[in-house]
């Protein structure tokens, strides 16, 4: 019979009571959580407090890379050392090499070349950037756009195998992924624009590569034997598909409704860099 918790319980006490077991354990990740010395009791919100300990951490992690407050900067070495062994700091080492590896052009906005250090620090909210990256397949870093966004996309040559015969409707919903800040801080994701509130603050959005994203980034590389569907809005009277011929990327038109074998999609997904927030930040240190 599965432990069921106690009446008036307050998970969050939970929550900080495994985390202190485990900053205070050495060599302690999070890959321990549920296995002895830092056991849970079995339930229906077990799963729900391993959620809640990865999302504790990933905010600590977000409040010292951003430099605020300083308490909590204090409080979060342990957990960037956490990190280092654990898949989510992979991810972010391997994403700092894609970074830096770009040509300098595609690491500029405004003439200025930005740093790996100022992207993070002009990371909206971690909580989003990681799951977002995940959605990707193979992701790779594409650019800083002059909208001042990361752009992030599919690395694979061509369109995934399980989007090519699909229709632009089905693979533009199946691809928008919007996050927002709510009233109370918390990250929210849906598909429908519509629910976002007016005075939300945007910090990501997924979906189909746009005509200039492809030219910008194929130099031979993609699109080689399939094509691509490419965004042109909720109802389109018709929609481009994108292909590479010998180094030069062309261009089809079709209507929205049509479905063909040889055509897919490739995801991009798009982090609204708030160097306000950067800039905020080093006032207070200074």
């Amino acid at each position: 019979m599965e432990e069921k918790r106690e009446p008036g319980k307050d998970p969050n006490k939970d929550v900080r009571g495994l985390l202190s077991r485990i900053a205070s354990t050495p060599g302690a990740t999070l890959e321990d959580i549920g296995t002895k010395g830092f056991s849970l009791r079995e339930g229906e919100d077990r799963q729900k407090t391993i959620n809640s300990v990865r999302e504790e951490i990933l905010r600590i992690m977000h409040l010292s890379i951003s430099g605020r407050p300083e308490e909590c900067a204090k409080k979060s070495t342990f957990y960037e050392e956490l990190f280092e062994n654990t898949d989510t700091g992979k991810a972010l080492d391997e994403i700092k090499r894609m970074y830096e590896s770009l040509p300098e052009e595609d690491r500029s906005l405004g003439g200025k070349i930005i740093s790996w250090e100022d992207v993070i620090n002009s990371i909206p909210d971690m909580r989003d950037f990681i799951p977002g990256i995940n959605t990707l397949t193979d992701p790779k870093i594409y650019f800083i756009n002059e909208k001042g966004q990361l752009v992030i996309g599919d690395g694979c040559s061509e369109p995934p195998a399980e989007t090519l015969g699909k229709g632009y409707f089905e693979l533009r919903n199946a691809a928008t992924r919007i996050s927002y800040i709510d009233e109370d801080g918390q990250v929210v994701t849906t598909k429908d624009r519509k629910e976002i509130p007016h005075d939300a603050k945007i910090i990501s959005e997924k979906g189909l590569i746009t005509e200039e994203e492809e030219s910008r980034i194929n130099h031979g590389q993609f699109e080689n034997k399939f094509e691509v569907w490419l965004e042109r809005g909720e109802n389109p009277p018709s929609v481009h598909c994108a292909h590479c011929r010998e180094k030069m990327v062309g261009f089809e038109i079709h209507i929205p409704q049509s479905k063909r074998k040889y055509v897919g999609s490739r995801c991009v997904f798009r982090v609204n860099l708030d160097f306000e927030k950067e800039l905020t930040d080093l006032d207070k240190k200074s």
